[in-house]
């Protein structure tokens, strides 16, 4: 095992109708379900930007425009029972009309053992829910920013 390093992450907030699309997951060690933006790491050379349409293709399957740069959050964080430390860049990108938009959940099959579930939810959501959104500051960093009403 390596020596533990911060890893550049790429989060892409998608948006529509006042509402993101979230990966919903669960953190087995503490029995908590909590959400996070689409995205993954940033390759050597590779701009945020690129990397954040790059991780939206891979994971939804679907090509998307150049999102707009919001910030970047550092995120020291315990998830599974591992340390994890991230600088995480925040991108958004409205979406406009399309089929799967409308859908409450979305499953999508990237091979045989990993499955991601999406949902729609608007901002208020995560202020009734005692689930999170991660990485943290992000929920300040929408609502900072004014890009969703909640």
């Amino acid at each position: 095992m390596g020596q533990p390093r911060i890893r550049p992450v790429a989060l892409c907030v998608l948006s529509r109708s006042n509402r993101i699309l979230v990966e919903k997951s669960y953190d087995h060690v503490k029995q908590q379900i909590f959400f996070r933006p689409t995205g993954g790491g940033i390759e050597f050379g590779e701009p945020g930007a690129n990397a954040a349409i790059r991780e939206v293709a891979e994971e939804l399957g679907i090509p998307i425009g150049q999102p707009h740069y919001l910030g970047t959050l550092e995120n020291i964080f315990v998830c599974r029972g591992k340390a994890g430390h991230e600088l995480a860049q925040i991108y958004h990108l409205e979406l406009s009309e399309n089929d799967w938009a409308n859908q409450a959940t979305l499953v999508v099959v990237e091979s045989p053992s990993q499955t991601h579930i999406l949902e729609w939810h608007d901002l208020a959501f995560f202020h009734r829910e005692t689930t999170p959104l991660y990485p943290h500051g992000l929920l300040d960093l929408l609502r900072g920013l004014s890009i969703l009403s909640s």
